[in-house]
This record gives C-alpha cells, structure tokens and sequence, in this order.
C-alpha cells in the first residue's frame, strides 16, 4: 500500500510537471474547462471497490466517469449522451434523477440543480461529473487526494453492489451447507438391555418456621431396549410415600404404519374419553412429533434478470433467478408449527420487493390418507374406586385441512351407571390462520374450539364445552365451561403496547363464576410499564359478589446495573390503594442471584419483606428464601439438580438442569493414522474438535475435556455438523462432515470422530497461444470426492499456479469450472483428471495435475 500510494504520488508530480512544459490538450467545446487531461486514479469504497478508473484532471480537481461510477455500484443508469440526457434512480425508483445537459440542469428529488458547463465533461461514452458534484446533487462524499491519485467514497450498505456481495456470501454458506449434507455418515441406532442412568433430585428443607423436610426423586434409564422412568414423593414425616410413584417403560421400534410404540405403567390413549389407566398402550403414532407437512409451490412473474431469495423463518433457504419468461418457482417444505415465507427480490437496476406468506399447521392435523391408532388398557381411581378399562383412538386425515377422530372405552367391570362410550371429533383449518376443532361424545359433553392468529397483529382463542348429565364423568353436575382470550403487539410510532384479555365462565346448577384477567405492557422512555387487573363474578342463589382489583408495575432503568419494580395494587371495591412495595433483583458473583421485595399492605397496616438468594453451579441449583412478616419469620432452602452416568467415560456427571427423559451427546474426535475409523491404543485425542447439534450447545466438560451436548429429545435423528475450522492445525481434517444418530433417553450417546492428516494437490493450468503454452490466472476449478460427492473450489494464481490443501483420503475427480469453460469459449485438455490421495504420515501429496485450454474449435 506505501509503495503504491509513492508511485501513484510521483506519477500526480510527473502528470503535473508534464503538463507544465508540454501545454495542456485541449477537449470538447461542450465545456467551459478548456483544458483537462485523462489520468488513471484509484477509486476506493471500504468493504466494497477498490479499482483504477480513467478520470478528467484539470489541474485541481478531478471529473469522475458517472456511468462506470454508477455501474460499478450497481445504481440504475441510462445514458443518450447524443441528446444529453442521463436517467436513472438512487436506491428507489421513488428516488429518481435526471440530467438534461441540453437546458445545463439536473434535478434529483424534486430539486432543480443548475449545471453549468464547467462542472462536467462530456466525452463519447461517459459523462465526467466534477467530484464535489456527486455530493451536492447525490448526498456521496467523495474526496479527492491529489498526492496518492486516491477518490474515496464511504460506504453506505444500501449500495445495490454492496448488498449483492452479502447475498453472494450468504448463498456461498448455503452452498457450504449443501455440500457438507453430501458427505454424512449414518450411525446404527443402539437398543441397550441396560445402560446409562439419570437422577433428577429436589430437596426442600424449612429450618426456621417450617413443618419438614420433603422431597422428589425421578429415576432414567434404559432397560430391555426401552426407557424406563421412574418417579416418587416423600418428607420427614410421612416418609416415601408409596401410593405416589409413577413409573412407565416405554419402547420404541420404529416408525410404521402398524406398530411403532409399546408402553408399560402410566398411560393415556388420548382423544375426548381419555383418562389416566395404569396398564398398557399399543399405537402406530409417531415416535417424534411430525416436522413435514407437506410441499408447496411459490412462483410468481417479476421481469427477465430478477435474483429472488427465499427465506423459511428467517433463514436463507433457496434462491433463483427468473427464467426468460420472467418467472420464478420454488418448491417449499411447509413443517408443522407456524412457517414464515419470505420472498426477497432484487431487480437488475437495484429494484427491490418484499413478500411475506405464512402458514400454520397444528400438531393435531395428521396428512391427508393417514390413519393413526392408539389402543390401551388398564385400571383408573373413579370415585376412590378401582375400575379396569379399554379405550381406543383413532384419528384420520380426510384432507390435509381436515382430520377426523373416532374414540371408544369399555368398562371391563359390570357396572350399571356406566356403559361403553363413544366420541367423534373433527379439526378443519379453512384457512391457514384459523383452526376449527369439535367434538361430541353421547351422555358425556360437546365441545367446539377455535384459533385465530395473524402474525405480529392479532391472536385470539376461543373454547366452549357443554357437559351432559353423567353420574361417573360429571359427579358434580358442572353444565358447561367456556373461554376467550386474545392478544395483540400493538405498536403506535415506535412504541409497541402489548394488550392480553382473558375471560372463562365456569356453570354449575347452584352458582356461576366468570373471571376475566386483562392488561397491558409497554416501553415508555427507560421505564418499563406493566398492568394485571382482574374482574371476578360469583352468582349463588344468595346474591351475587363481585371485585375488580388493578395491580401496576413500573421498572424505572435508574443506571445500566440496577433496575428496581415499584408495585401498587387498588382495590375498585374499596376505591383505593390496598399494597404497595418493591423489588429489586441483582446478580452476584457472576453465578448468584439476590432478590429483595419490600410490601406494604395498608389495609391491615402490616409489612413483610423477603430475601432470596440464588446460586448456581454446575453441580446443582441452590435457593435460600428469608421471609419476615409482622415479627415472624421463615427461612426455606431448595436443591434441585441431577446426576447421570456416562458409560462411554464410565464416569459420573452432575448437572443443573433435569435430565429424566432427555438425551446427550458427546464427541470423541481423535487422530485416526491409519484410518480405519476406530480409536486405536496410541492415538491422540483432539478435544478442542467442536460440533453443531440442534437445539443444544457444547460444554466442555470430563477428564478429556470434550464437548457435550445435552437437553436433546428422545428418540430423535440429529444430524452432527462437525465444525472443521475448531482445530488449531489446519492440515487436519474431519474424515467425514457430518454424522446422523438417533439419541436414546437417559443415556449419553458417543460419537466418535475419526480425524485424518489431509493432502494437497497441485498443478499448473495452461493456455495454448500459437507456438507456446502461459500461465493463466482466475482459474476456477472444482475437486469432487467420488466416494461422498463433497465439493472444494480451487481458483489459479496469475501464473497459472494452484494448489489446494485439506483432502481427506479417497479418490477425487478435479474438472475445471464448465460454466467459465463456456462463458470464455474454451475447451480444457484433458477435460478432467482423476487422483488418489492416500493414507499418509504427514499427509499424502499429489503434484503436477495440469490443464491445458484451448479454444473450442
């Protein structure tokens, strides 16, 4: 950079000098500069340009070519130098310009600029605008540096160049990421007899002012190739309290349309009769709620060289370009859940548009053809009796907006007041917004339901269920149960308000209740409002009694470490303010959390005041709670945590968070010299290797110190991304990019990671001129692995030079790029090379894969 900014300095003194002794060249008399002399400049902007351009110089400043400008930012531009007139817009079409030379004016956003002659030159192809100009009409500073020859200009990442460059990055990931989906090795599911063992514990103890000490403990392992998942109660008084344990074991085979899951213990069959059984389930129902729905198409016409991108939930998922008729088309994967479909386009003169699609599937809409069935059998606790019972349910999908669901149960035992029964249901999604679900189940209750949602506008749900007389079912003769709520992120300017409303209305035949919760939440400024009310109803045949009760929070942002809640509670009923207090919560030692709440309650003129102390570790959660009201005072202390036993460390793991009924991973990478996938005595472990999991991040942890991965779901297939670039030694490569594995609960699963020395390759490419062969540079060639299909780019130096390192051992195919072979008219000779890279200390090395071009006869 020194170097070039002396020469292209001695090159303004040299330009100068010239100019002074030789004279000046005299240019077109569509100017007032009479003289100017065309000198080559660097023209710069950060992240974006930096190029040598041809300018105008007439001794003090510099006129910069507007069409090449503009071009290489990627502006819209016309030019009819011949009748003087330059059009285009700056970033919008809103924001057009128009140069007339022949009445000398410009106007840009509605604003008329006089163009006298001397701010511009008019040569044959290009319209030379002084530098200062691009400022006054366009907002662009550029700045002129006479001793480096250097036109700088900031960058504004609204440039149509610059946000090509982030969409090519962004679609070169995505191509990474493809790629990496070529090479993945599929682990064996593992059915263990007996492994693994997880225990969640909570223990709470009150030293002061309490009555005992009580306790919980679940139980995780994996038994006879299913989960088994034990659960219990206890306290210092009463002792383990047996009549509280809940227990199942579950197995998983695969997923099919006859019989996927067998379970054992607690149980539910699901649909509108299900109830609790202790005894068994059969079903064919997915291990693993459903992901894919179904495939839809999203086309539309835009214009001929338009770049589309389409996003899923925010993630560049595919892009295009539109054919010659001017369309695109993309093929959608729709998941179950909410989907957000964006559509990014650019058009060729930087024209940009946004669209947006959603669409809401719920977990209870099965695909259309699909029939799922649950059967179970066992006993339930009614009115403190044992009774035994068979229940089935049974769900299918008449269309892909409309399921149907059939439920049966039948008392094992006689028992006059209660027969077999017998329920139907129906969900419909008309739209993809609202969902419609009911249901009818004779001498029991009907039911309707329905959900509306439009995203970041409105949310709102609603239910009503009418219970039929029914001694077993409906003891207590409730009539019906209804419920409305809804939600909205109003936003008004910049300020966004958050409104919630909730109502039930709960019948029986001697009273009626209704209790409604509403509120609202919002940013004002450094405070933080929030308001809870609550309106509650209760009619008897004594009279009826009713209470409204408003509770504010406010939580000033004093400074950037302290942010108190000041707290009010009024009483509508007695027409004033009934609490009022604070709280103030502040972590400590990096690892602890200590909470102070101060409240008043002025109608018995009696204060309290708590403190709480939180401390976490990786062993177990801590919390100490201090409670003094009117004189008396309480202290409690819970730990909960859990433990679990890793088989392929043979070592025991305490954690924080529950583990009952979840997974985890954990990496093995090693160095694997002879390349046979297995970890050999004598070969080094490499725990800085990292990996990507959903849904969980690594912590290292062990003797080894490698990373695990927990909280993951049951059952599930994850794929393991291994994140090559984590190794400090980048001759090191991952024998394989990614791996699948099916994660069983209670259990740490290991992967191993078997890492090789990688290769290189060299070669020269060679373009034939008559007599002779030279060097040629911006080469791109592709290197294809034939066993995993992974692709790498190699591009030439200006020499003709390449050379590329980081190939695992296999045999490759090296090709050069067929649509840079196209676009330039030549042919490669050979037309590919094929190569073995070999298992090798140090990593093998392959030299002399050359390439000569030609042009296409």
């Amino acid at each position: 950079m020194l170097n070039r900014s002396i020469s292209n300095a001695a090159l303004g003194g040299l330009i100068a000098l010239i100019i002074c002794l030789v004279g000046i060249v005299p240019v077109s008399a569509q100017t007032d500069v009479e003289y100017v002399e065309e000198i080559v400049v660097g023209f710069s902007v950060p992240k974006l340009i930096r190029q040598d351009i041809l300018v105008q110089y007439d001794g003090a400043t510099v006129y910069l070519p507007m069409v090449e400008v503009f071009t290489l930012l990627e502006l819209s531009i016309e030019a009819d130098l011949e009748n003087g007139s330059v059009t285009g817009f700056i970033f919008s079409p809103d924001n057009r310009f128009d140069f007339d030379l022949t009445r000398s004016q410009a106007r840009m956003d509605n604003r008329t600029y006089q163009l006298p002659s001397n701010l511009y030159f008019l040569s044959d192809n290009d319209l030379y605008l002084r530098v200062d100009q691009y400022r006054t009409i366009f907002g662009f500073n550029m700045t002129f540096d006479f001793s480096t020859l250097d036109v700088r200009m900031p960058l504004d990442e609204e440039f149509p160049s610059y946000q090509k460059m982030l969409r090519e990055k962004a679609r070169i990931k995505l191509r990474i990421e493809e790629m990496a989906l070529r090479d993945v090795v599929e682990l064996p599911r593992s059915r263990d007899r007996f492994r693994g063992g997880v225990a969640d514990w909570v223990v709470a103890t009150s030293p002061l002012g309490g009555a005992g000490h009580y306790f919980n403990l679940n139980l995780g392992g994996m038994v006879g190739g299913g989960d088994l998942a034990l659960s219990g109660t206890g306290n210092s008084m009463t002792g383990f309290q047996s009549d509280q344990i809940r227990y199942r074991w579950h197995y998983y085979l695969d997923d099919n349309k006859h019989i996927s899951q067998i379970d054992l213990g607690d149980v539910a069959v699901g649909g509108i009769l299900t109830r609790g059984l202790k005894g068994a389930r059969v079903s064919n129902e997915p291990q693993i709620q459903r992901r894919f729905f179904q495939t839809v198409g999203v086309s539309g016409f835009l214009g001929e060289g338009w770049e589309v991108e389409l996003y899923l939930n925010n993630v560049l998922a595919d892009f295009t370009v539109t054919d010659d008729a001017g369309e695109y088309n993309f093929m959608v994967d729709i998941n179950y859940g909410s989907s957000r479909v964006m559509l990014k386009m650019y058009g060729p003169h930087g024209e940009i548009q946004t669209e947006e699609r959603y669409y809401s599937v719920p977990q209870n809409l099965i695909p259309k053809g699909t029939i799922e069935y649950t059967v179970g059998a066992g006993s339930a606790t009614v009115q403190q009796e044992t009774r035994r019972y068979l229940q089935t349910n049974t769900r299918y999908g008449l269309f892909n907006n409309l399921s149907l669901g059939l439920s049966g149960e039948l008392p094992l035992e006689s028992d006059k007041l209660e027969g077999p029964g017998l329920g139907v249901e129906m969900i419909v999604q008309p739209k993809s917004n609202l969902l419609l679900t009911s249901g009818y189940s004779p001498n029991n209750q009907y039911r309707a339901m329905f959900s509306f949602s439009q995203p970041s506008v409105i949310s709102i749900n609603g239910s009503f269920t009418k219970f039929l007389p029914n001694p077993v079912r409906n003891p207590f003769g409730q009539q019906s149960r209804a419920r409305l709520s809804f939600s909205s992120p109003l936003k008004i300017g910049d300020t966004r308000l958050g409104l919630r409303y909730f109502v039930s209305r709960i019948k029986y035949p001697t009273f009626e209740t209704i209790d409604m919760n509403y509120g609202f939440s919002t940013q004002l400024w450094h405070i933080h409002l929030n308001y809870m009310g609550n309106h509650k109803i209760a009619k008897r045949s004594s009279g009826t009694e009713q209470g409204t009760i408003s509770k504010w929070f406010l939580s000033p942002r004093l400074v950037r470490w302290l942010s108190p809640q000041f707290r009010a509670t009024y009483d509508h009923t007695v027409g004033a303010i009934t609490k009022t207090g604070v709280h103030i919560a502040k972590r400590v030692f990096r690892t602890g959390q200590l909470a102070l709440s101060y409240e008043r309650d002025l109608k018995s003129k009696t204060s309290s005041i708590t403190a709480t102390f939180n401390f976490f570790t990786n062993f177990a959660d801590f919390a100490t709670r201090l409670i003094s009201n009117s004189g008396q005072s309480a202290v409690s202390q819970t730990q909960r945590g859990s433990i679990r036993f890793d088989q392929s460390a043979q070592s025991f793991r305490f954690l924080r968070r529950e583990g009952v009924g979840t997974g985890s991973a954990v990496i093995w990478p090693f160095l694997d010299h002879n390349y046979n996938g297995r970890r050999d005595p004598g070969e080094e472990l490499l725990p800085e290797l990292k990996a990507n999991l959903r849904g969980s991040n690594g912590t290292r942890r062990g003797a080894g110190e490698v990373y695990y991965y927990d909280g993951l779901l049951p059952y599930d297939d994850y794929l393991v991304q291994i994140d090559k670039y984590s190794l400090d030694n980048p001759q090191l490569r991952p024998a394989h990019e990614s791996y699948r594995v099916i994660i069983n609960p209670n259990t740490v699963t290991g992967i191993a990671v078997p890492v090789v020395m990688a290769g290189e390759v060299s070669g020269v490419v060679e373009r034939k001129i008559p007599g002779a062969l030279v060097g040629i540079g911006g080469i791109k060639m592709i290197i294809t692995n034939e066993a995993t299909g992974q692709r790498a780019e190699v591009v030439s130096f200006n020499n003709g030079d390449y050379y590329y390192l980081g190939l695992v051992p296999g045999m490759y195919r090296i090709s050069i790029d067929a649509e840079l072979l196209a676009r330039y008219g030549y042919r490669a000779e050979p037309t590919f090379r094929t190569f073995q890279m070999n298992t090798v200390s140090g990593g093998d090395i392959i030299e002399d894969i050359n390439f000569v071009l030609a042009p296409k006869e």
